[in-house]
């Protein structure tokens, strides 16, 4: 009996194994860094945040861009998913933080606060339908145009459910994806903000 018990614990323990073992997965993730510099990486979903950052395939990558390292040879980072930094998520993995395969994530040298006035700069939109309607805006400079686009949503009172938002620097769309930084966004820079309706 106590053989078939052990026999059944056996069984039970390496099919819960071979079930975890099954549940993760190699992601693809696009990554920017500051100066523009961008690459794509594969990771397990079960690392850690922490693990993340300290990872040869992103932290690596950053030193031999040229970027400043520590007092270890590696670059203090941290991670940015959806305009959200991960500082406070350093043991949870990846899959725990809703970080799913071809997500973008931005890697930021030094502590990121997205409410720092350090990093505001004024631009201006410019409404399509009349280019005599011109506003101003501060916006921090480390936000992502998908970012920019709620926020121009929210002055401009525009349904997102019902219109969509789209910014164009001249002739070119805003990557929803890339910081205005990377964007090549800079002071006094002015976006064009058209409005269309969903299908």
């Amino acid at each position: 009996m106590v053989a078939n018990a052990n026999a059944i614990l056996y069984y039970y323990t390496c099919t819960e194994k071979e079930i975890k073992s099954e549940e993760r997965m190699l992601i693809t993730l696009h990554v920017q860094a500051q100066r523009k510099y961008f690459f794509d990486i594969q990771v397990d979903d079960e690392i850690t945040v922490s693990e993340l950052e300290s990872n040869r395939l992103t932290n690596g990558r950053l030193v031999e861009a040229g970027g400043g390292r520590g007092s270890s040879g590696s670059i203090d980072i941290t991670i940015v998913h959806m305009d959200i930094p991960l500082a406070n998520n350093k043991r949870r993995t990846l899959k725990e933080c809703g970080i799913k395969d071809q997500d973008h994530i931005y890697l930021h040298e030094g502590s990121f606060d997205i409410n720092s006035n350090q990093d505001l700069i004024p631009i201006f939109i410019k409404d399509y339908r009349d280019a005599t309607v011109v506003f101003p805006m501060d916006v921090n400079i480390l936000i992502t145009g998908r970012a920019l686009s709620k926020l121009v949503a929210n002055k401009m009172n525009i349904d997102t459910t019902t219109s969509t938002v789209q910014l164009f620097f001249g002739s070119k769309l805003l990557d929803e994806h890339r910081t205005l930084q990377n964007s090549s966004i800079s002071t006094q820079t002015t976006l064009t903000v058209i409005i269309r309706p969903k299908v």
